[in-house]
Order: C-alpha cells, then structure tokens, then sequence
C-alpha cells in the first residue's frame, strides 16, 4: 500500500482553484485569492463541529480531529491504527461492511448511518458520508469520513412517531368504546329486567353471571376511555402525598407480604390539578406490574418530588414542558424490561403476560389519565435493574381543595313518575331498552331514532314534554341542535338530559356539548337512568 500524499505546504485555495479553472478553459481571475497553508487548512479540521476522520486503504485510521474523539469518547492514540468497524460493536454485521468499502474502493461517495458504541456502553447514532481521498494522479491513497452526531434527533423521531401511533390508536380505541358502550346499556338493561321478571333461582343466577360480565366489559371500555383522553374526570386540587398516603393500605394488599413497600415522600409538595381517584387507580396499575415483575419479592418503592423542568429537558423528552412540576416515581426491583417491549408498554392490549393473567390496559389506562390531567410520563427499565414510572404533573398556584373521604356518598332515588319523556336515540335496542323502563317507571314516553322525526313528533304532541332524553351523535343533526330546534318553538320548553357512549369531557371538548348540561354516560343501568332522569326533572321550571 502507498502511503498518502503529504499535504504541499506552497498550495494553497486560491491556486488550487486557478488550476481547476484554466483546466476547463475558464481565465483566472486578475487579482489571486489570499493562499492557505498546510497549518490553516489542518487547523481548519481540528475546529469543524462534525467528527472528522481519515483511513489509509486498509481502513486503519490515521487522523481523527477532536469532535471525533470526543464522539467516540476515547482519547487520539486509541483510535490511531484501528478499523472504524472496531467501534460500531454488534451494531452492523460483516456485510454492512463490506457493502460499504466496496462502494468505496470503486472510488465512490458512500452516505449512510452508523452507530458509534462508546466505552462505556453507550451508543451514539450518526449521519455519515465517506469518501476517497486521490492523489494528483488519481489514486485512491485514503478515505475521509465526516459524521454528525444525530442521537438525540434520532430520539425524538422516535418519540414522535410513537407519540402519533398511540394518537391513532387512542382515536380507534374512543370510536370502539363508544359502540361497544351502546351494545352493553341494552345488555345490562335487559339483564336486569329479565331478573327482576322471574323467580327461579337457576335462571337468576344465570342474570347475574351475565350482569358481571357486562360489568368486567363496561370497565375495559371505561379502560380504553381512559386510554384515549375520553373518561370523565373530577380534577380537584390535591396533594400528592395525601392520596399516595391514602391509597398505600390497599397497595399493601395489593402486592403481598413478599413485596416491601417504601414510601419517600418530599415534604411540602406542590399541589396539583388532578382526579384523586384517578391518581389512585395510576399507582394501582402500577403497583399491580410491579409486583408481577417481582415473583420472588423485592421492593416497591413510590416517591415524590418536585422538580423543575428545563428547556434541555424538554427538548429530549417529547410531550413534556418545562417548568414546574411534581414528580410521582413507581420503582421496583424486578425483572426490568428488553429495549424491545419498553417501546410498546403503553399501547392498548399489549402484554407480556400468559393468557389470562392480564389485558394489555394497565399501563395504556395509566398513559390516558397522565395526559387527560396535563402532564407526561417516562418510563426507565433496563433488564435484571428494576423498572421506574416517573409521572410528571404541572404544579397550579392554588390552594388544596381535597381530602379522603370514606363514607359513600348518597346517589338519590332510583322513582319513577308520570311526565312525559321524548326519547331520541338512533340505536334500536338502546332505544327498545329505554322506553321500556321508562314506560314500567310510570312515564309516558315518545321515541324516535331520527331527529328531523322527533322535532315533528315533537310538534304533533297533543300535550306537554317534560323531558327531551337524547344522544349526543344523530344522523342528520347532533343532539345539541335537536335540543336547540325544540326550545325555539312557543311555549314551555322541555328539560334536557344528553346520553352518549362518549364522555362528558369528550363530547365538550369536540364542541358538541356545553360544560354545564345534563349528562348521561353509556353504559347505564336501570337505576343510574331512573335517578338521572328524576333529578333532571325535579330542577326548576325556565321559560
């Protein structure tokens, strides 16, 4: 192999560009440009930000400038005479390789990407272009690669990807809660009125066995709802040591007596702006993972903090602010998780769990409340080290409005009456089941599944309407514009009660709904329809 050309020390910028305008016929310009010397233009490697570096033909490096030795994180004399191949650990295999001196010894550019495996484990991703370096004759005497350090570009593209895969998957997820919550408001409506419709003790028990499973599926529903931002919540402004110290005595019953759990807790958090009952159903989720992971025992242990997030922060972590925040910390001792699965923890029924051990929507339930309440969470696990959930919640400059209640709120009578109730809902059975209860509650009820039908319904009524009982989603026109083609017309208008298979923060964040209105959530049960129609009636009269 020959050795490269020494750089000439008398050639500078300037001639060199003269030389190459004379040789495709073009005149030199009349003044010569400034010339550089051979120290300028090494200079000028030593200060480039990218990391350069040159190989001789046998691919053994021979210069590396500093922001090369610092992207491999090791000092000049350890990268001197070694093959590039030697840093790129398990990352690319032989034939990446060989594909990529091939196109190189042609005399060709190759550009592509390449993984730096630094010393202490870690890896940094780069853009690269590598090209030959010729000699006046045109041979090829080395190759000069230029990288870019692009690793934390590459986090965040991946970051965002997941973050618009999880978006679409929130959104089927909202579409299919929704249906599947009309399908079971007619299941456990009807259940409950076939059991109340016999005395046989076989054919009771068989109502109750379908009550429950009605009842295990409106609670994945309510799972996927809260997956895709859509569940209601009741933001009060907490402290969060309060309701982790609140919920520690079911954690302890939880995760066994195998599993310790430590509670360190700052003194004096932030408050902030969340459902209570939310942030418990978080740490329960999480405590239930954490245990499995730990077969044999370990420690559970659940902090908080506050902190105070950067710009730098932020830029590395998709979906967060900077700014002030508490911090919610769930560690364990466990088995930690592969690379390859912590990229998927958080979507809907994905589960490394055997058959029947779990339904994939613990974590994706844990991921809606988190953004649904404002803040972001991160997940940090390595194999054999444990895992650690940090959720991240915006401090709000108010006073703290909540404490643990125990005793179980009052929900008003289930009555009946003898109003008249306009029905309008596009689903036949949901349709079917409610005029039925309504009707064997006394009421008088008209019904009708489309709207432009219902407001002539409405105005061949002979009487009065004392309730306007409506989906929020009609073919032709939404609920809210039934409601106000109604209250336009003379006289005294009927009250409002809105039901929908989505949520009330739902159907009020996409504009459908007012905050204030009367709601009505699927699935209902008999009693949930009888108490919410009673109470909506019982308000006082508006001309």
């Amino acid at each position: 192999m020959e050795d490269p050309q020494p750089w000439n020390e008398k050639t500078g910028v300037g001639e060199i560009r003269a030389d190459r305008e004379r040789d495709a016929g073009e005149p030199a310009p009349g003044s010569p440009l400034p010339s550089l010397d051979a120290g300028i233009f090494a200079q000028a490697l030593e200060q480039v930000a990218d990391a350069i570096m040159i190989t001789d033909t046998e691919a053994r490096i021979i210069y590396a400038n500093p922001a090369c030795t610092e992207l491999f994180a090791v000092g000049f004399d350890a990268l001197l005479g070694q093959p590039p191949a030697a840093f790129g650990g398990e990352s690319l295999d032989a034939a990446f390789y060989h594909d990529m001196w091939t196109i190189l010894r042609r005399g060709d550019i190759w550009r592509g990407s390449l993984r730096i495996r630094r010393p202490n484990g870690t890896w940094r991703d780069t853009d690269a272009t590598m090209s030959p370096v010729r000699d006046g004759a045109q041979a090829i005497v080395g190759y000069l690669a230029s990288m870019r350090d692009v690793t934390e570009i590459r986090l965040l593209e991946r970051q965002y990807t997941g973050a618009q895969k999880m978006e679409a998957i929130g959104r089927l997820a909202g579409g299919i809660a929704h249906d599947f919550n009309n399908l079971l408001t007619a299941i456990m409506g009807y259940t409950e009125i076939g059991q109340g419709q016999t005395e046989d003790p076989g054919v009771r028990e068989a109502f109750d066995d379908i009550r429950a499973s009605a009842t295990r599926a409106a609670a994945l529903t309510w799972q996927l709802l809260a997956f895709s931002r859509q569940q209601s919540l009741k933001p009060r402004v907490v402290d969060l040591n309060v309701v982790t110290l609140s919920a520690s005595g079911l954690l302890r019953q939880l995760i066994g007596e195998t599993v310790r759990l430590t509670l360190r807790c700052q003194e004096e958090v932030w408050p902030v702006e969340v459902d209570p009952g939310q942030i418990e159903q978080i740490l329960t989720n999480l405590a239930v993972n954490a245990r499995d992971a730990m077969p044999g025992g370990g420690t559970l242990t659940i902090e908080t903090a506050n902190v105070e997030l950067g710009e730098d922060y932020a830029s590395t972590h998709l979906g967060s602010r900077p700014g002030p925040h508490v911090m919610l910390a769930v560690s364990d001792s466990g088995t930690g998780i592969d690379p390859e699965i912590l990229a998927h923890v958080f979507e809907p029924f994905f589960t490394t769990k055997e058959y029947g051990k779990g339904t994939g929507l613990g974590l994706a339930t844990v991921y809606g409340i988190v953004k649904q309440s404002g803040g972001f969470i991160w997940v940090y696990s390595e194999p054999g080290h444990g895992t650690t959930f940090k959720v991240y919640l915006p401090r709000v400059d108010k006073p703290v409005d909540w404490v643990p209640r125990s005793p179980v709120e009052r929900e008003g009578r289930a009555a009946g009456g003898d109003e008249t109730i306009l029905i309008v809902e596009d689903d036949p059975a949901v349709r079917a089941l409610t005029t039925r209860i309504l009707e064997a509650a006394g009421y008088t009820v008209l019904q009708e599944g489309d709207p432009l039908e219902a407001v002539k319904l409405f105005d061949g009524h002979g009487g009065r309407v004392h309730l306007l009982l409506t989906d929020v989603v009609l073919p032709g026109m939404s609920g809210r514009a039934l409601a106000e083609c109604i209250v336009a017309r003379e006289g005294l208008s009927p009250r409002t009660l809105y039901m929908s298979g989505y949520t009330r923060e739902a159907v009020v964040h996409d504009g459908r709904l007012d905050a204030d209105v009367e709601f009505l959530e699927k699935p209902f049960t008999r009693d949930g329809l009888l108490r919410a129609v009673r109470a909506v009636l019982e308000q006082p009269e508006e001309r």
